[in-house]
């Protein structure tokens, strides 16, 4: 399985390459795109914690944030950042493998996708699928960030030659999805990083977007019906 090479060989280098990071960007537009009314209520999961940043800024706007993680070393990391929490009783971190059936401690009105799922095969990913649908309140989302390209793509891996790389285009998006509505999109250059967001450009479309779909992340948010 493609997700226990990742888990077995490079969960660890990539927390390693990646934690220094502040929240990323894509929370950012979550939270413009959101009514931040609707959030205060919600109970969040991230699939993919990484450093944690993502969860420790949104307990500012949600209720609860649980983290689930292939790294280890990102679980004791986020750990330790909300260890000395005063609603300590509002978080919850695990290290799991996110293809494989496992159980959570509750379930979402959000589930943030984070970048794991280009290192999970497809039929890894009905398995995710599953574990996802059985988390979900009713009237709840999904909230997804990922490379996108035209046509679906598998490669191996720059830095090991066992595990495969999944780049995906968005029909495969809306069909993985399909009992749910997809009710927001935004496609980001890769290259610009933070600067795809300012104050005053967050909800235009950028019209200097690359033509090479190497360079194409999006985010979407998805509701359930």
């Amino acid at each position: 399985m493609n997700s226990e090479i990742f888990i077995n060989e490079e969960a660890e280098n990539y927390f390693e390459r990646n934690k220094a990071h502040s929240h990323s960007y894509f929370i950012d537009y979550l939270l413009e795109i959101f009514p931040k009314i609707r959030l205060k209520n919600f109970d969040v999961a991230e699939f993919g914690i990484g450093n944690g940043q993502n969860l420790m800024y949104l307990k500012h706007f949600v209720n609860k944030v649980h983290g689930f993680e292939g790294s280890n070393s990102a679980v004791e990391l986020f750990k330790k950042q909300y260890s000395g929490h005063p609603h300590i009783k509002d978080f919850f971190a695990e290290q799991v493998n996110l293809a494989k059936p496992f159980n959570a401690p509750s379930v979402y009105d959000l589930i943030i996708y984070g970048f794991f799922p280009y290192y999970v095969d497809d039929d890894e990913m009905k398995i995710v699928k599953q574990n996802t649908l059985k988390m979900l309140k009713d009237e709840s989302y999904i909230f997804i960030y990922d490379f996108l390209v035209r046509n679906n793509r598998v490669k191996t891996d720059s830095r090991n030659d066992k595990l495969k790389v999944y780049k995906r285009n968005l029909l495969y998006w809306l069909d993985y999805f399909h009992e749910f509505d997809m009710i927001d999109y935004r496609l980001f250059d890769s290259y610009k990083g933070q600067e795809n967001l300012t104050s005053n450009s967050i909800m235009k479309i950028d019209p200097l977007l690359p033509a090479d779909d190497d360079a194409w992340l999006f985010a979407a948010l998805f509701k359930k019906k």
